[in-house]
């Protein structure tokens, strides 16, 4: 019957730590430079504070005192299958560190130090690992002899060796990975061109000891990262193929047998440029080109939409190439761009052909541009007026054009002599000019004689002239010209 209540109640501690934290009771050791029942707590508890340093949960000395007491456990050297297994179910722990100090000599000329140094796991009762270190001032002669060894440096040369003797297979029982923050990330750029250069870089906040090695890792691909105190960096040339490509970190303690993975972020490889296209409106068009005179809407269009990094608005002069206005910011497109014919000081540009051209760059550094040309008139049609006077009290008008980018939309004349009598109005559509370019009307005793005229082009420039009087420039140019028979009078139109 007691064999069976022993075998229930390892079971129940079996269940209860399977899953326990990864902690180490370190009990006091056994200290036989002492006397029989002789104790250190200073070895131990400073082999708990070393453990502790290299973030592995520990239960020291001093904690552990308690359930000694209660349980009147007065050798601590060595602990029986049921107290092992109530200490652990007590402390949540899978390992207990039990030892003994064999040496101990705190001599100024002859130090020495000896412990030798059991981890009993209670869930099977078994010793996983054991070790005896012993060192003496006088095996550690330092370099040269210009160090004296004394009893605090080879107490710290022993529990170091203890540490650092743990095997891989004890130390992944017992050590857990550090709690691992991001605090801060960057990959630049994330889109970018084949085989362009990727940096990555994050700083990481560590509850325990750093990471001996750190890894960036893509598909099939491995950078070893390159520490900068908290920092870990790390360059790479992105891959020739287009598409969205997934980044981890892979953290390594390889003394500690451990690893953990974090996904980190991703990058986008891109190599097409963007389809752009530019549609003019607010304008006319004649012959394929988009005539204005007081502005143009030029509205950018991409037919897959996407991130834009920067673009460049222009204009240029089609017959010198020389770049009279542009426009050029970071971030996405506007909706439109309005251009209203003048320079980059605000100058208004001289009649004529310009290129207007719009570039962008995506997210990646690919380029994409579209450019169409415009006709940009500002000035009204000029329209001369060839007066003859003839035998018969008759005038005749000829009209004649001074060239102009664009046709002629109509023209309106009116004459009119000093009483206020309308002689003539004439109104000519774009398409009749060539056929009435003559003009000829009745001149009375008049002695003076006005004329309005109106005339337009197919964009709405316009060229208006009003009372302006015929009979005073006659006069005056039959004066000039007393030799002709004939007199043959040009008007301007101012």
């Amino acid at each position: 019957m007691k064999n069976f209540f022993l075998f229930i109640i390892i079971f129940i501690f079996c269940l209860s730590v399977g899953n326990a934290n990864s902690k180490i009771v370190i009990l006091p050791f056994e200290d036989l430079s002492k006397d029989i029942n002789g104790i250190n707590f200073e070895i131990p508890t400073l082999i708990a504070q070393s453990l502790a340093d290299n973030n592995i949960t520990v239960i020291t000395p001093k904690e552990v005192l308690p359930f000694l007491a209660e349980n009147r456990i007065r050798w601590v050297g060595w602990l029986d299958r049921i107290t092992a297994i109530k200490l652990a179910r007590k402390y949540q722990a899978s390992l207990i560190m039990v030892g003994t100090v064999t040496e101990n000599n705190k001599n100024t000329s002859s130090s020495s130090l000896g412990i030798t140094v059991q981890l009993i796991r209670p869930k099977d009762y078994s010793i996983v690992w054991a070790k005896t270190i012993v060192s003496s001032s006088k095996e550690e002669v330092s370099f040269l002899a210009l160090k004296k060894v004394d009893y605090h440096i080879i107490k710290y040369e022993v529990i170091h060796n203890l540490i650092a003797s743990l095997p891989i297979r004890v130390k992944k029982s017992i050590y857990e990975p550090p709690e691992v923050q991001i605090s801060e990330a960057f990959i630049s750029p994330r889109r970018i061109k084949g085989n362009e250069k990727v940096t990555c870089a994050v700083r990481l906040d560590i509850s325990g000891p750093p990471p001996k090695e750190v890894y960036f890792f893509y598909q099939d691909r491995k950078i070893k990262a390159q520490r900068k105190d908290s920092l870990y960096i790390a360059s790479w040339k992105a891959p020739k193929k287009e598409g969205r490509y997934f980044i981890n970190m892979e953290l390594y303690w390889p003394d500690l047998g451990l690893k953990k993975k974090i996904f980190l972020s991703d990058f986008r490889v891109d190599n097409t440029p963007p389809t752009l296209g530019l549609k003019l409106s607010k304008g006319k068009n004649i012959n394929g080109k988009l005539a204005f005179n007081k502005y143009i809407y030029c509205i950018p269009k991409l037919k897959h939409p996407e991130p834009i990094a920067r673009w460049l608005f222009e204009v240029i002069d089609k017959k010198s190439k020389k770049i009279l206005f542009k426009e050029d910011r970071p971030g996405q497109l506007p909706k439109k761009f309005v251009w209203r014919g003048k320079d980059r000081q605000g100058y208004l540009l001289p009649s004529g052909l310009y290129v207007i051209r719009l570039k962008v760059w995506d997210l990646a550094g690919n380029i994409a541009q579209a450019q169409t040309e415009v006709l940009f008139v500002r000035n009204p049609p000029q329209i001369n007026l060839l007066a003859e006077k003839r035998s018969d009290d008759k005038i005749l008008l000829k009209l004649n054009f001074s060239k102009h980018l664009l046709p002629i939309d109509y023209i309106r004349l009116e004459i009119w002599d000093d009483e206020g009598n309308l002689l003539k109005e004439v109104n000519i559509n774009g398409e009749d000019l060539e056929k009435k370019k003559n003009i000829l009307f009745q001149v009375k005793k008049s002695k003076s004689i006005f004329y309005s005229l109106e005339a337009r082009d197919i964009i709405g420039n316009k060229k208006i002239i009003k009372n302006f009087p015929l009979s005073t420039v006659l006069i005056q140019a039959k004066k000039e010209n007393k030799k002709k028979e004939k007199e043959n009078i040009w008007i301007e139109d101012f």
